[in-house]
């Protein structure tokens, strides 16, 4: 499940509870919503916004160790201006990036500030900023030449810092839950906003001042902030070349989904300046000549919060497809007595809250016997996703108590996939030898989440190249020489002690599956 099906499942989830208890909640006119944080009381908001915060820190975790090395690649030896002119008197200029570094902070997760049936405010991130940082050192060329003999040449180098802070956008969207005959809310109204401020610090002033507007492209949904600034100076250490540079910073979120999809989530973002550098050359005078510094596409996790805006408004989820009205009842058509069935046919699915296929495998031999195991795990955790709304519907519906035991029974279930995560992990090398370590990097979620003696259709775990290791129990260590010592999680063993000894785990064991696949996909 995707940080795009976890924000859809965030707003289902807070648009269930606010039908389930509409005199609670109140919205002001035209759908206007408070934007304030700190101004929400909401549960249905609030719990919305855990459900998206869970998975945020290991993703973005991710996602910044991904960007800064992504932006190192892309800017170490990258020419930000080269140019020449003249003809008896002429010059040539180069300018570029050594030693780069980046700095991705991106940890507050995305949030919704308010919601109701007609309209919500959705805040990315919902608290601060995040920022990108670039540093390194900027060299420089500069010649001038009489026919063939130099008159002038010198080579700077200057310690530079490029931060782009406080980064903040929010949506605003205005919903129609009137009509009835829709399979969804319409948008009828929706604005962007964003905030960002510019400086650097070495070479580059601490404050550059920038004034951000906002442009949405509707016929893919992308988003663009520009911000012209001033011409300011390039560090002393360029001394008589006196540089100057102005122009534009141009940060723009575009989408790596298909762009007729009616949710394609804007994931990934450039950042560019660009702009004019003046520069004072001997015998020429002073020259302009183009300046770019432009950071390779990086992937940020970021919500859905500008799509409404995609193909135009208003807009409506469902809109045009054939099936995307329901006709009314029939009158006196039982729905309860089938929903039941279904109810009670899908416990053996749910063993421990999570859903799973159950195939059945001839057994050859004298008497006919089936084999039953566990299947497509590697769906597990959206199908369960589309349970546990389901169930939320039901309990909204209904006030049944069974549906909320349910509902609790496939949260659990939930939270076991991130629990599954947070102690061991077993991966195979493209060799083929197995090493067990413990987790680094905490908050994500597995695809499924299984006990050791469960069946699994896809086959045993030393088919895997990789997956997690949970024993409720705890680890018991065996050295070769000494006594048998306990451990509640992987990363409290010494690695001293690691060292020839047999490391068991301590039953029930759990195992999270679709941490990765050595040359593809998760497994």
């Amino acid at each position: 499940m995707n940080t795009r099906r976890v924000l859809l499942w965030g707003l289902v989830l807070i648009l269930v509870l606010l039908g389930a208890a509409p005199a609670a909640r109140a919205s002001a006119p035209d759908g206007a919503v408070d934007p304030s944080p700190e101004a929400i009381t909401d549960p249905a908001v609030l719990a919305a916004n855990r459900l998206m915060a869970l998975p945020w820190a290991g993703l973005s975790r991710q996602a910044e160790g991904d960007a800064e090395e992504a932006i190192v690649r892309g800017l170490e030896d990258q020419d930000l201006a080269n140019d020449h002119g003249g003809g008896t008197l002429n010059w040539r200029f180069r300018m570029w990036v050594k030693n780069a570094g980046a700095d991705v902070d991106i940890a507050s997760p995305p949030g919704f500030s308010a919601a109701s049936l007609t309209g919500f405010t959705l805040e990315a991130p919902l608290e601060g900023g995040w920022s990108f940082k670039v540093r390194g050192t900027l060299k420089a060329t500069a010649r001038v030449r009489v026919g063939g003999e130099t008159i002038f040449s010198v080579s700077p180098s200057v310690p530079f810092g490029l931060r782009v802070w406080d980064v903040k956008l929010t949506t605003r969207a205005q919903l129609d839950p009137t009509d009835q005959t829709r399979p969804g809310p319409r948008v009828v109204n929706a604005t962007v906003n964003a905030r960002l401020k510019l400086g650097g610090d070495g070479a580059i002033p601490i404050s550059i001042p920038v004034s951000i507007t906002v442009r949405v492209d509707p016929s893919d949904g992308s988003l663009t902030l520009r911000g012209p600034f001033q011409a300011f100076d390039i560090g002393d250490d360029f001394g008589i070349l006196e540089a100057r540079l102005g122009g534009d910073l141009i940060m723009r979120f575009t989408s790596s989904g298909d762009p007729g999809s009616e949710v394609s989530p804007l994931d990934r973002m450039t950042l560019r300046l660009t702009g004019r550098l003046s520069i004072k050359l001997k015998r020429v005078g002073r020259v302009s000549v183009p300046f770019s510094l432009t950071l390779p596409t990086v992937h940020v996790p970021a919500p859905d919060i500008l799509q409404p805006l995609a193909g135009g408004l208003p807009r409506t989820w469902g809109q045009g497809h054939p099936r995307g009205t329901t006709p009314p009842p029939p009158t006196g058509a039982d729905y309860a007595t089938p929903a039941l069935q279904l109810e009670q046919a899908i416990v053996p699915h749910i063993p421990y809250g999570g859903v799973f296929a159950i195939d059945f495998t001839p057994i050859r031999g004298p008497q006919i016997a089936e084999r039953r195991s566990f299947g497509v795990e590697a769906d597990s955790a959206i199908w369960t996703g589309h349970y546990l709304a389901a169930e939320a519907f039901r309990y909204a519906a209904t006030s049944d108590p069974a549906a909320l035991a349910r509902l609790k029974f496939v949260l659990a279930g939930v939270q076991r996939l991130f629990d599954v995560t947070q102690d061991a992990v077993v991966r195979r090398s493209p060799a083929g030898a197995r090493k067990r370590s413990a987790v680094q990097i905490t908050g994500i979620f597995a695809r499924a989440a299984l006990q050791a003696t469960d069946q699994v259709t896809a086959g045993p775990l030393s088919d895997r190249d990789c997956y997690y290791e949970a024993p409720e129990g705890g680890w018991d260590v065996t050295p070769r020489i000494g006594r048998r010592q306990h451990f509640a999680k992987y990363r409290d063993i010494p690695p001293s002690l690691l060292r020839g000894a047999t490391v068991t785990p301590v039953a029930p064991v759990w195992y999270g599956f679709g941490c990765g696949h050595v040359g593809g996909p998760d497994k």
